[in-house]
């Protein structure tokens, strides 16, 4: 699982950074490590709150089915 963690996070700054390298005329006066830097910190927050979403939605349906849902993929056969 660490793994798994420390490879979404390496992907996303190597996104963020080739994001910035591509878009770098957009701040044509600012150096490149005040961009770099923010790129990572925006790539990062957007990662954690993916897997924030992801565990919050697990735990949700985990806790609908407990408590006597019904899963939505029976639905389409009609149950």
């Amino acid at each position: 699982m660490v793994k798994l963690i420390l490879k979404s996070f390496l992907a996303a700054l190597a996104l963020s950074a080739l994001a910035v390298a591509a878009g770098r005329s957009l701040w044509p006066g600012t150096p490149v490590m005040t961009v770099l830097a923010c790129a990572a910190l925006f790539g990062t927050g957007l990662l954690c709150g993916v897997v924030m979403y992801a565990i919050l939605g697990g735990h949700w349906n985990q806790f609908t089915l407990r408590a006597g849902g019904t899963d939505p993929a029976w639905m389409k056969w009609g149950g």
